[in-house]
């Protein structure tokens, strides 16, 4: 199809496209001709107050790559992402921006950078989900290779030029590199990838590329996409899985690289949550349909890959993703999810089935996993929020404690700041209100008496470290939002992990001063690792 646009004095041609690009207001807008042609011939004269630009593709270099970012609301963390796009060392590629129907301030972001760097194309949509999202971008790429990037993570500086020059040097169909986890405050580098990295043959059914079968690390060959018309399927969760192993059944070459090339992150919880961090019983009915999916793909495949699939499943998305957020959960949501689990766990081989239950070690599954009610007739830690902390603090501390990956707690709320606790938080079965100096039921307790944060893994982490090294009290670092160490709280209760046993032992009498004293009373190890947030 060979188009002439005459609009306000600009005039071009597009030969055999589906979009045109506009230069509105200095905004890059990609035009979706499918809908333009629908329109009458005095409509489309109405867009002559556009200048538009119109070129043939194949006038101008084609990119290297396809950069598609989907956004749905990421104005707290797209500005991030779009500078460290920009910051990359290759330069040869177009990053097309599919704007899901956003109603934040993510399309004014979009429009500022793309008024200043012409590779970016914006695309709007309404909104559909993030599958339709790539689709959308899929549609668009006239790239070698398609790239994806969530509008809420971030690239190392030469990651798109270390995956190329791996791409373009083992002529692959897909290239596969490291990626790192940044979970609060701490990044955690993802090991199988590394350990993929080292592997110069790597089959489909690859047990390490079983643990990466995420999208946005990773290269895409755009011919066998269109070749064989690879889609993203509507599902909200696991939509990458089903993405990347129907891709692989075309597959003839696949490599990787052993260096850390995306680093995805998980925000602390008092910040606005994205998209695609979201929990929700849709995600999870979903993730359930999207396994009998990738079961179906994958049918050929050796068992020892369909093995790895279900401890996956059952370990990565079922227990961390969801039940690890029980809180966050409905109570129909949770009691279909336990019996899920409940239901895959026997099928797992014993090896792995075991490996399963040393991850839970803070859950105290040895009766099975137990429902809200449960945890809170017998948590595993305690938590009392004093006077210490401030009205205006106490919200931000009990999302950051509902943000934990371990939901194996209680919490106890000084009577004093109840006027504060806002309607989410007051409605959560394990929280009360009353006295918080006083020796809880549970093994463990926490008092913070002081305006902090948990960061994501603080309660999980710590209780694990204890438990290998024996100790009655650990001492948790103090840092700032941007994790620079504080000095100064030796006589702070907030930062400290107390087994209540050896608390009540020691004849504590609720004295904060007395926190000084407790170093020497208890058997104490300092956890450098975990830390407290101060505000």
């Amino acid at each position: 199809m060979y188009i002439l646009v005459i609009c306000g004095g600009y005039w071009s041609y597009w030969s055999e496209i589906s979009y045109i690009t506009c230069s509105f207001l200095d905004l890059r807008i990609v035009i979706d001709l499918n809908l333009l042609i629908k329109k009458t011939a005095e409509t489309v004269l109405s867009f002559s107050f556009f200048c538009v630009t119109c070129y043939n593709a194949s006038m101008s270099k084609k990119p290297m790559i396809s950069v598609i970012i989907p956004v749905y609301n990421n104005e707290s963390y797209l500005s991030d992402t779009l500078d460290s796009l920009l910051a990359q060392t290759f330069e040869n590629y177009e990053a097309i921006i599919v704007n899901d129907g956003s109603d934040d301030g993510t399309d004014k972001i979009i429009k500022r950078y793309a008024a200043k760097d012409d590779r970016i194309i914006s695309i709007e949509q309404e909104h559909q989900g993030v599958s339709a999202a790539r689709n959308t971008g899929l549609d668009a790429a006239r790239g070698k290779y398609a790239a994806f990037l969530d509008g809420d993570d971030v690239l190392p500086k030469r990651a798109y030029e270390e995956m190329c020059k791996a791409a373009e040097r083992a002529g692959a169909d897909l290239t596969v590199g490291a990626f790192e986890r940044l979970d609060g405050i701490k990044i955690h580098v993802n090991e199988r990838t590394m350990k993929l990295g080292k592997k110069k043959d790597i089959a489909p059914w690859d047990e390490d590329l079983a643990h990466s079968f995420e999208v946005w690390n990773k290269f895409f060959s755009m011919d066998i996409i269109r070749k064989n018309n690879v889609r993203f399927e509507d599902f909200r969760y696991l939509e990458d899985v089903i993405f990347t192993y129907t891709f692989l059944q075309h597959t003839d070459r696949i490599t990787s690289i052993d260096k850390v090339i995306y680093r995805y992150c998980r925000r602390l919880a008092i910040f606005v949550p994205t998209s695609t961090q979201a929990v929700s019983g849709v995600k999870l009915r979903d993730a359930i349909k999207g396994y009998k999916r990738l079961e179906a793909i994958t049918a050929s495949w050796p068992e020892e890959f369909h093995d790895e699939m279900k401890y996956r499943l059952t370990n990565a998305i079922l227990i961390r993703d969801y039940y690890r957020h029980i809180w966050k959960l409905n109570d129909e949501t949770v009691e279909k999810l336990i019996s899920g689990i409940e239901y895959v766990m026997p099928t797992l081989d014993p090896e792995k089935r075991e490996r399963v239950r040393s991850k839970c070690f803070d859950l105290n599954i040895e009766d099975g996993f137990r429902n809200k009610e449960q945890i809170t007739e017998a948590p595993l830690f305690t938590i009392y929020v004093t006077e210490g902390v401030s009205a205006g603090c106490v919200n931000d501390l009990l999302t950051s404690l509902y943000g934990q990956s371990c939901p194996n707690f209680a919490c106890v709320v000084d009577s004093a700041l109840a006027f504060a606790v806002d309607d989410e938080n007051d409605g959560m079965p394990n929280i009360s209100f009353g006295l918080t100096r006083e020796f809880p039921n549970s093994p463990y307790v926490l008092y913070a008496d002081c305006d902090m944060m948990l960061d994501v893994n603080t309660l999980s982490e710590t209780y694990k470290i204890m438990k290998e090294k024996d100790a009655d009290m650990a001492v948790l670092s103090a840092v700032d939002i941007d994790g620079t160490i504080i000095g100064g709280c030796e006589g702070c209760m907030g930062n400290k992990l107390i087994r209540t046993d050896a608390l009540r032992d020691a004849g504590f009498k609720f004295k904060w001063a007395d926190a000084f004293s407790l170093t020497k009373k208890l058997k104490c190890i300092d956890v450098k690792d975990q830390a407290i947030v101060i505000r």
